[in-house]
């Protein structure tokens, strides 16, 4: 079974990841765990079309928008140059 992750306000720079429970692992499409938005995973999907419907009906609305300014502010804070 696949299960969405939410990783927004956990320290990475990514806001969604997709858990393998049977394989006990994160998928990885393009050598890539984890993305920002719907438009990512989408192309990282290229040549997984069977894929496409299932994984969209895993994600939350928030997907499919870009990041919230309460998403960016905090990133801002945790990964400045400071």
């Amino acid at each position: 079974m696949i299960r969405f992750v939410d990783l927004r306000f956990q320290g990475i720079q990514s806001r969604f990841a997709l858990w393998d429970t049977v394989g006990d692992c994160f998928l990885e499409f393009r050598e890539t765990q984890a993305w920002e938005d719907w438009k990512e995973l989408e192309a990282d999907l290229d040549g997984y079309n069977h894929l496409i419907k299932h994984f969209r009906e895993l994600c939350p609305p928030w997907v499919f928008e870009p990041a919230t300014d309460e998403e960016l502010d905090f990133r801002r804070e945790r990964f400045s140059e400071d």
